[in-house]
């Protein structure tokens, strides 16, 4: 073989050479039939169009109830049109005037033409790319963005934080792009390291796109390096959980990542694919979330979604021993918990708790993360999402066999007087709160992130507004509740003044 040809395959040039030659086998075997689309024809049942995107999104949202796909494309006209249903083409018509005789969706609705949705800005069930590059240097994320687009539709540029540039793709409703993820790294269209990354964690603006008359001639250019590099983020690479969603850093706004002088670390963890019990939808969601903004403010960040205990406990370690010097910590946890005779227990992915022992051998009591935070001159902040209404409190319960049962609804007070503590809970202790049905997060964890990124605002203020927040969202059903025993003002994002 000619040693420039074997250079060039056995190199990164050569595996987006093969990946050209796989896009053209596929090619070949979608002109035989043996090939199917990445993405499944699909007709859409629009409902209404409006002139603006704030608009168009609450009456999408209005429609979440009855139907969970529902989203809001950009029109090619400039109307957002909202669409509530993506149908088979040849039984659209017949399931919209189903949905109308049942006066689902307005008389007037109809089957949209796919050419005049131009854009998806917004889904009921999130909106994500696919990431496929990313670099810390502009200039060489727009080199691989150019060289991935000479295969793949619709690759651009974003900015993260850090600064971390990344090369995204095929955008569209996150379970739809789920599936074209594996579909794309079967194909080997992709990098096998490639994953999906929410649109609202992206700016508003891409930092490139591709131009019409852009020069793929580089694509085979030998002199310049042209390594795929993995994800680099400032999460903690070996707290980060293997199935948690590393891609998750929150917006940055034009700000930039906010610092000051203290050591701030944070451990979020979000369980709710259950083993046995029916799966929360929320939590992976609230916890990425979290994560991400904890990042953009500064904080070291620990965190994991749908743990077992035994990698519950290596995470709560790890992030107990990083808080021993940190000047400010943070807990955020969301999933289910328990009391039993006063005590508040988190529940692990793999919990059964079937009897008493679970108490001692499956559950995490909150006591161990709480007595290593605050104390002296650190201060502690412990966010618990976790008063859901719970299958486990009436199965142990049961267990149990007592009158007068020590296990309660939602969480327990607790006690500050370690010095330097905030405790806050979703909703008041002793209650249930809600999961978020029709939302992204749920009520507390999106009032959390609206509020706790605030400059200048103290953390006894920023759970005042939380409570409001989620008041007005829940129609005054959930009352989020906190306890304080801060001898000072503590500011997660201080002004310069402060």
């Amino acid at each position: 073989m000619d040693c420039k040809l074997e250079y060039c395959l056995r190199s990164h040039h050569g595996w987006i050479l093969r990946q050209a030659v796989h896009l053209l086998v596929a090619a070949i075997a979608l002109a035989l039939g043996t090939a199917s689309s990445l993405a499944a024809d699909e007709a859409w049942i629009q409902v209404i169009a409006k002139p603006s995107l704030e608009d168009a999104t609450a009456i999408g949202r209005s429609y979440t109830e009855l139907f969970p796909g529902a989203a809001v494309y950009r029109k090619t006209n400039g109307l957002y049109a909202v669409v509530v249903e993506a149908v088979d083409p040849q039984y659209a018509h017949q399931r919209m005037d189903q949905l109308k005789a049942r006066n689902r969706i307005p008389r007037d609705s109809f089957i949209a033409d796919e050419t005049t949705l131009s854009e998806l800005v917004w889904s009921a069930r999130g909106v994500s790319w696919i990431q496929i590059a990313a670099d810390r240097d502009l200039e060489d994320a727009i080199s691989l963005a150019r060289r991935y687009g000479a295969t793949l539709k619709d690759v651009r540029v974003y900015k993260k934080t850090g600064p971390l540039y990344v090369v995204v793709t095929g955008k569209g409703p996150s379970p739809v792009v789920e599936k074209r993820l594996a579909e794309m790294k079967r194909s080997r269209l992709v990098p096998p390291d490639s994953f999906r990354v929410y649109a609202e964690f992206l700016p508003a603006m891409p930092s490139w796109t591709p131009d019409e008359d852009a020069d793929v001639s580089v694509f085979f250019a030998e002199e310049e390096d042209v390594s795929l590099p993995p994800f680099m983020g400032s999460v903690d690479e070996e707290s980060r959980d293997a199935d948690a969603d590393p891609s998750i850093i929150f917006e940055d706004k034009g700000q930039g990542t906010f610092a000051d002088d203290r050591r701030k670390v944070a451990l979020v963890i979000g369980i709710g694919a259950y083993e046995h019990a029916p799966m929360l939808a929320n939590p992976r969601n609230d916890a990425n979330a979290m994560a991400g903004l904890l990042q953009h403010l500064g904080f070291e960040v620990v965190s994991g979604v749908d743990l077992d205990k035994d990698a519950m406990e290596r995470r709560i370690r790890n992030f107990v021993q990083k808080a021993r010097d940190a000047d400010l910590s943070l807990f955020f946890y969301a999933g289910h918990g328990i009391q039993v005779a006063g005590q508040n227990y988190l529940i692990p992915v793999d919990a059964e708790v079937a009897d008493r022992s679970a108490i001692d051998f499956e559950l995490v009591n909150v006591s161990k993360i709480i007595n290593y935070m605050g104390g002296g001159d650190r201060v502690g902040v412990v966010l618990l999402d976790a008063c859901r209404n719970n299958p486990f409190a009436r199965s142990l319960a049961r267990s149990l066999g007592v009158r007068s049962s020590p296990v309660q609804n939602g969480l327990a007070r607790p006690e500050t007087s370690g010095g330097g503590l905030l405790i806050g809970f979703a909703t008041a202790p002793d209650d249930v709160a809600d999961d978020g049905r029709g939302m992204r997060n749920s009520p507390f964890t999106t009032a959390l992130l609206e509020y706790l990124s605030t400059p200048g605002m103290e953390i006894q203020r920023v759970m005042t507004r939380v409570k409001q927040k989620v008041i007005s969202l829940t129609d005054n059903r959930q009352r989020p509740w906190h306890n304080s025993d801060l001898a000072r003002d503590v500011f997660l994002v201080p002004t310069p003044a402060q």
